[in-house]
């Protein structure tokens, strides 16, 4: 990852998988720590029902979302190898 410049865009829509190649799903959006300087890349948000979360999507629409696409979170610190995929050291814990 060092030296390599990469657009937040470019991260998007890239499939993440464990070392074993379980595949977790897309990243749907990315947390930023604003408070850093320069702000960093906190964690990955993955899954369809991550996005609809982060919308505000509430009620049974929600839990049917959920139930049906899983939203996972990956700490940046657990990134292995971004390249086609993204690779991570340890499995993603679901969102809540």
């Amino acid at each position: 990852m060092a030296g390599r410049v990469m657009r937040l865009g470019d991260l998007v829509g890239t499939k993440v998988v464990d070392r074993d190649g379980r595949c977790y799903g897309r990243v749907t959006e990315l947390a930023i720590r604003a408070a850093s300087d320069p702000p960093e890349i906190d964690r990955l948000l993955i899954g369809a029902a991550a996005l609809a979360i982060r919308v505000g999507v509430r009620g049974w629409l929600r839990r049917l979302i959920r139930r049906r696409f899983p939203a996972y979170v990956v700490p940046w610190s657990s990134i292995e190898t971004i390249g086609a995929r993204i690779v991570v050291r340890e499995r993603p814990r679901r969102w809540r």
